[in-house]
């Protein structure tokens, strides 16, 4: 590129809405998450542990979830001890469903 070119301009691009990029067939809870997930400013996106606490996730925390296929999940909630030394208390408490704690 020609970094003494400066006549180049870019185009005026409209944003579209994502539940229009999506169409009508990715839940709002979906495209909550993503919008949340791809914000420019990184200090303005969703951090992971916010990101699994998301309301989309939350199928994945009722009693007796299963995969499509019928079997049964994998672990999802044995976070070792440094994962849960991130994670604050409440984070935790919505992370790991009371059926699933050890208590």
């Amino acid at each position: 590129m020609n970094k003494t070119y400066t006549e180049f301009k870019f185009p005026s691009v409209r944003p579209m809405p994502w539940s229009r990029v999506f169409r009508g067939h990715t839940p709002p809870e979906a495209i909550d998450l993503i919008v949340d997930m791809l914000k420019y400013n990184p200090a303005h996106r969703i951090t992971m542990a916010e990101a699994l606490a998301h309301p989309f996730f939350d199928e994945l925390r009722e009693p007796g979830a299963q995969l499509p296929n019928g079997k049964q999940m994998p672990p999802l909630f044995d976070f070792n001890d440094e994962e849960r030394e991130y994670l604050s208390g409440a984070m935790l408490q919505t992370l790991i469903p009371a059926h699933a704690r050890d208590e």
